[in-house]
């Protein structure tokens, strides 16, 4: 089977599994051939990469890819002439004996021995037909030694014996087709068929090398004649089929290739089952895909494509399980297709995470051609997923040694960048993101990681004087300065924070990240005005909804403070309205529930308080937590004068965090409480 390769290749973070397609083109006897910012790093960097080499980061499986002929090669495969030419209509009945010798030697493959009968034909006394039909036989035993310049001289010497010999032209057509001289190969196969209009064949010929000079509607057409002269011709309605493809014309393409199906028997019957399935998985009409396949299954059952395509349709239609048998079994008919193994090791990857078998597999390609960068590069992107990140460098470290000024050495350092921060190793970070620098020095991005280094490393000048950089770079991307924002408050410079989140803030105002850090200082600052505002705005923006939900909660606790104490609910309705909004983002968010416990104690409502930190007790996996909000149901039991009940919180929030020295102040005051109202 010929070698296929990967058209329209795509190579993502996140690769998408693909359909394989057999497009095997047919003609008469088809052949066989810690932090929080390196979080942000790696979200960053996976989207920039699939940024940099997607043409689509599709719909999960929505976008197959194809597989096609080897480079070099249109998908047409080569005409069999033989079947195309028939026998001569020149009025001799071609009885010479030499002739008839030579043709059954050319049968049987001897061809020395054919040559020699062939040229008593010509050099003797017969007719000039009989001549004319030797010559033809020694043009393609020529041919079959792709001495296609010299078939031509013998086809022309055969027509200048009998030009009505119509198989002449047709192999001028062939060898000029082997030479690569399309317009010739036209011009020929039209004398063909003017000597012979009602051959079926020679128009599927025309049409085979119409499509190798592109001309797909002009294909079409030529094979659409063969089909009006002979509806049963199942290989130009299949060819037709792949021409109408090229020109995107797929319903009448499907039409056709059903048209194929029914018509044609063995291989033709294959190949057409085997498209209409590929075609009907690219258009997600599942169950039509997985009845064509397995018709094509029927008539190959180790097809690796048709194996592989099958368990594709059944993934798409939610059967994981059978989908992994068919896998399995395309695994084991295609062990030498590289092609099929690429495909196998996304859908492991992709579909069922299970990157151990994904990497197994990229590495039989790699054993295959071990300066396949690409490869290499998912290799190294699969051992970071699998969170083995030695080995991720190893792979990483190769594809720049191997294209040390490419692409794929700038993701390559970008990655390195990373593992690197995450094993606390900044210094080589550092390094990396500038040799991802040398290649692309005006890269945006990788100035904000290596910003991000700098400042894990303790180096805070370097930090903000990077991040200054990649904002002059590309002004339309607030992200470093967001980080230098955030580098300023983490330092406690307020003042220079402030300014620099309020210059984002004016450039960029649905920028949720720099409004409620914004307010949070002016908050801390005692603008307590100014910090509602803010906060209100990120909350109806809802573009950050985390953001959303801890602004409303700093709004409840600011209208708490304003709106004074109050022993009824109504007292604290703008603070509990803020925080029911709030909980809408997260119903049993214990962060939410712990601030309107504080509200509902602040306004002394008490007995709502102790309601909401034991659902916060409920919910929370935080000891720590806990025993906060076990406090707060002893001061609540204790400002109640219920002290037994404030004991006990105490106790058990002192269970929770024994380090916690304010819960055992407090047990003390109702511990001395309560023995007072005992012996009272």
């Amino acid at each position: 089977m010929k070698k296929r390769i990967i058209k329209n290749r795509i190579t993502l973070g996140e690769a998408q599994p693909r359909v394989v397609v057999n497009e095997n083109f047919s003609d008469f006897t088809p052949s066989t051939d810690r932090k929080k910012h390196v979080i942000q790093i790696v979200t960053i960097v996976t989207i920039f990469l699939a940024g940099i080499t997607a043409a689509f980061y599709f719909i999960f499986l929505h976008n197959p890819k194809k597989l096609d002929q080897e480079p070099g090669r249109t998908a047409l495969e080569d005409v069999n002439w033989d079947t195309v030419s028939t026998p001569s209509e020149t009025g001799s009945s071609l009885n010479n004996p030499n002739l008839l010798t030579g043709i059954r030697l050319y049968n049987a493959g001897n061809y020395p021995d054919a040559i020699s009968s062939f040229y008593e034909v010509v050099e003797g006394d017969t007719s000039d037909e009989e001549k004319s039909e030797a010559l033809l036989y020694l043009g393609r035993i020529e041919i079959i030694s792709e001495n296609y310049t010299k078939g031509v001289d013998y086809f022309k010497r055969a027509l200048k014996f009998s030009d009505k010999n119509h198989n002449a032209y047709l192999e001028i057509a062939r060898a000029y087709t082997g030479l690569n001289d399309l317009d010739r190969a036209i011009e020929y196969i039209d004398r063909a068929i003017e000597k012979r209009p009602d051959l079926d064949d020679a128009h599927t010929a025309k049409g085979n090398i119409l499509f190798k000079q592109k001309k797909f509607k002009a294909a079409a057409d030529a094979y659409r004649h063969a089909n009006k002269i002979n509806p049963d011709n199942a290989y130009a309605h299949y060819n037709r089929a792949l021409a109408l493809l090229k020109i995107g014309e797929r319903v009448e393409a499907m039409e056709e290739l059903k048209l194929a199906s029914t018509s044609g028997q063995g291989r033709i019957a294959y190949l057409a089952y085997s498209r209409i399935g590929s075609l009907s998985l690219e258009e997600n009409s599942i169950e039509q895909a997985i009845k064509y396949l397995n018709l094509a299954l029927n008539l190959d059952a180790t097809s690796p494509e048709d194996l592989f395509n099958l368990g594709l349709a059944y993934l798409r239609k939610g059967d994981k399980d059978r989908a992994i048998d068919y896998f399995t079994k395309a695994e084991q008919a295609g062990t030498d297709d590289m092609v099929l193994l690429e495909g196998l090791a996304e859908v492991y990857s992709v579909s069922y995470n299970n990157y151990n078998k994904s990497i197994d597999l990229y590495k039989r390609v790699a054993e295959k051609n071990s300066r396949n960068v690409l490869i290499l590069k998912k290799l190294g992107e699969l051992y970071y997923k699998s969170r083995d990140l030695n080995a991720a460098l190893v792979y990483f470290k190769r594809v720049t040694e191997m294209e040390p000024a490419s692409e794929n050495a700038h993701q390559a350092y970008l990655y390195m960048g990373t593992i690197y921060d995450e094993n606390e190793r900044h210094d080589d970070a550092v390094e990396a993101y500038k040799s991802a620098l040398d290649i692309n020095p005006r890269d945006d991005e990788t100035l904000y990681f290596l910003g991000q280094s700098y400042k894990l490393s303790g180096d805070t000048i370097n930090a903000i004087s990077t991040w200054r950089k990649a904002y002059s770079v590309n002004p339309d991307n607030p992200r470093p300065l967001i980080a230098m924002a955030d580098l300023l408050y983490s330092t406690g410079h307020l003042d220079e924070a402030q300014s620099e989140y309020s210059k984002i803030a004016e450039k960029w105002p649905a920028n949720s990240e720099a409004l409620f850090s914004l307010a949070t200082i002016l908050n801390k600052k005692g603008n307590s005005d100014d910090a509602v505002k803010y906060y209100k705005q990120v909350a109806d923006l809802e573009t950050d909804k985390e953001l959303a939900r801890k602004s409303l909660i700093n709004l409840a606790l600011l209208s708490a403070d304003k709106e004074g104490l109050s022993s009824s609910e109504e007292g604290v309705s703008d603070s509990v309205v803020h925080i029911k909004k709030a909980l809408m983002y997260d119903p049993g968010n214990t962060e939410t529930l712990y601030a309107l416990g504080i509200i509902y104690y602040k306004k002394q409502l008490y007995d709502q308080a102790v309601e909401s930190f034991y659902q916060v007790i409920k919910g929370s996996r935080d000891n720590q937590e806990t025993a906060r909000a076990y406090n707060y149901i002893g001061k609540s039991y204790f400002k109640k004068e219920d002290y037994k009940k404030a004991v006990r919180a105490f106790s058990m929030g002192i269970e929770e965090d024994p380090a916690n020295e304010e819960i055992r102040i407090n047990r003390r005051a109702a511990s001395d409480k309560y023995e007072e109202a005992i012996s009272e």
